[in-house]
């Protein structure tokens, strides 16, 4: 079952809704992000119509109003939540060369966490922002630097061939995740690409896969 939210805009959208639009947005990315929202945006005329969105759960559906700058700032004048029962769902059919995706779990645990790379340490991965570094590792190489982090990820290598230009590998897994709650951060190499979702979530997810 999912849950529906209904927003009902306060007159003067287009006047008001400038000004928090930023925040909205990061509001809801964070949600997606998590794998609790699945889909967002307006009717066809907002301000008569409103706005909805859909969430895996009744409680990331209210937790998602009571933070949203749009509701706290009045750009919402109200709002109501459905419990959803989907009949259909669509589901994004692989195609010939991904019929068997072979998923393969790792058998340690990752982190990731903010700084340079220490010394005799060989991270999974280094990305650079414009914030500062990121360093995706295992967390023994992670306890063994000192490196802090609060996130535990398990990493699941797609080891079926695809390339940098693929159309729908994403598109394939995320949807299948996302529909079961599951949080999932992709980094694609020029051969694979590696999925890391919750530590917790590991069996179910590499389950979910192994079925597509």
């Amino acid at each position: 079952m999912k849950a529906v939210v209904f927003y009902e805009m306060a007159d003067g959208l287009a006047a008001k809704a400038p000004a928090h639009m930023a925040a909205h947005r990061a509001h809801w990315k964070e949600f997606a992000g998590r794998g609790e929202l699945l889909m967002v945006g307006p009717f066809g005329n907002a301000q008569e119509e409103g706005a909805m969105g859909i969430f895996t759960t009744r409680a990331a559906a209210e937790e998602f109003v009571r933070g949203d700058p749009f509701v706290l700032h009045g750009v919402v004048r109200d709002w109501t939540i459905r419990e959803w029962n989907e009949a259909l769902v669509p589901t994004v059919p692989a195609p010939a060369g991904w019929r068997d995706i072979r998923p393969e779990l790792s058998a340690e645990p990752y982190v990731f966490a903010a700084g340079e790379t220490p010394p005799g340490v060989s991270p999974f991965a280094v990305i650079r922002e414009d914030e500062g570094v990121t360093l995706i590792l295992t967390r023994a190489d992670a306890d063994r630097a000192g490196l802090a982090y609060d996130y535990l990820a398990a990493r699941i290598t797609l080891r079926v061939g695809s390339a940098l230009t693929d159309v729908g590998l994403t598109a394939l897994f995320s949807r299948t995740l996302a529909g079961a709650g599951i949080s999932c951060n992709v980094i694609a190499g020029m051969a694979h690409d590696h999925l890391f979702v919750g530590w917790d979530q590991a069996g179910h997810a590499l389950a979910l896969l192994r079925e597509l």
